[in-house]
């Protein structure tokens, strides 16, 4: 969930601000399209800002104040204008009965709100033929209906579906938005918050997946290692690798090990841009370099990415990738040192 636990339901979205900025202005105005598209990676608080928003529009006082007759229906799951679509248990696709039934469901006047209102969960999934007995209701809406899909894959739903539906992107949430999240949940340590955000990519939800993750934290001690030149480079491969000299396991932990190196090379840039200090759990272990170096260093990575899987050796791989680096932070250091002097 992206809320912390005070306020009205939707000011306690945390982060997001451009599209709580878009759905503020079009509450304001009524000018509420008959569909929406809530599209952005998985964890981010689409659904959570779908039912908040949902409950503003329902709300007595417009504000979601999570006090009134509507906001309680809303809040215990009970609201008879509000109606959820998923993936049913056991399924792989939305059908398209379920899209008959919400069809069936949109044709009746709203019970108590001035509106109806659905909420379509993974749109992506939705059949060719659910998409297409979508688009109907999309065609010819009905007079008081909001339809809101939310999917981490737009490019999932027909061109058709899509170019029906008014766009709200969820970026990327702030490492200090998520670790707010993660704090207000409870029971998470900052420091093991702070520790999987590489591997997070601004979503809450993978945070979390990460967390309990012990090949997380050895694939994050990996990637700080990298750029550490105490380590030697056989050494380093063997501590990723193991017993792995191939095979699609070494190329998916040699990847994601990349992955999270070059996401901590990132955050180190970002930082430096913005005048910050990030902590080394989250921007890796290399130290400070030229801008020409770091492009460097980030050339390399993307050279070694690209390399994960073609016909090599994930091992030999890590060892050439480790080499090269020694070579290129270590004659970057010994130019500063000698500059100093």
């Amino acid at each position: 969930m992206n809320s912390v636990e005070s306020g009205p339901a939707f000011d306690r979205i945390v982060g997001h601000r451009h599209p709580k900025a878009f759905l503020d202005r079009i509450q304001a105005t009524g000018r509420i399209a008959t569909g929406l598209l809530f599209h952005g990676d998985r964890g981010r608080g689409k659904h959570t800002t779908a039912r908040a928003f949902v409950q503003r529009l329902f709300c007595d006082q417009a504000d979601g104040c999570g006090r009134c007759p509507p906001c309680r229906q809303l809040l215990s799951h009970n609201h008879p204008d509000l109606e959820s679509v998923g993936l049913a248990e056991g399924k792989s696709r939305i059908a398209i009965e379920q899209i008959r039934d919400l069809k069936e469901w949109f044709s009746r006047a709203p019970f108590e709100a001035d509106r109806r209102v659905a909420i379509v969960d993974d749109a992506q999934l939705m059949s060719t033929e659910a998409q297409n007995s979508l688009l109907k209701l999309l065609e010819e809406p009905p007079g008081a209906g909001l339809l809101i899909l939310v999917t981490p894959e737009p490019g999932g739903l027909l061109e058709t579906v899509h170019s029906r539906l008014q766009s709200v992107y969820f970026g990327p949430l702030a490492d200090q938005d998520i670790l707010e999240i993660l704090a207000a949940q409870g029971e998470v340590e900052p420091e093991a918050a702070r520790a999987v955000l590489p591997l997070a990519g601004g979503s809450v939800g993978r945070a979390l997946e990460n967390l309990g993750d012990e090949r997380s934290q050895v694939i994050i001690e990996a990637a700080t290692r990298l750029f550490d030149l105490a380590l030697q480079p056989f050494a380093y491969a063997e501590f990723v690798c193991g017993g792995k000299t191939a095979g699609a396991a070494a190329r998916r932990d040699v990847g994601a090990v990349l992955d999270a190196a070059m996401e901590m090379l990132s955050r180190k840039l970002r930082a430096e841009a913005l005048g910050l200090a990030p902590a080394a759990a989250s921007s890796g272990s290399l130290p400070p370099l030229p801008l020409e170096v770091i492009e460097e260093v980030q050339g390399l990575l993307l050279e070694a990415q690209a390399s994960v899987g073609a016909n090599v050796s994930p091992r030999g791989l890590l060892e050439s990738l480790k080499i090269r680096l020694h070579r290129l932070i270590g004659l970057a250091r010994r130019r500063t040192v000698g500059g100093e002097g």
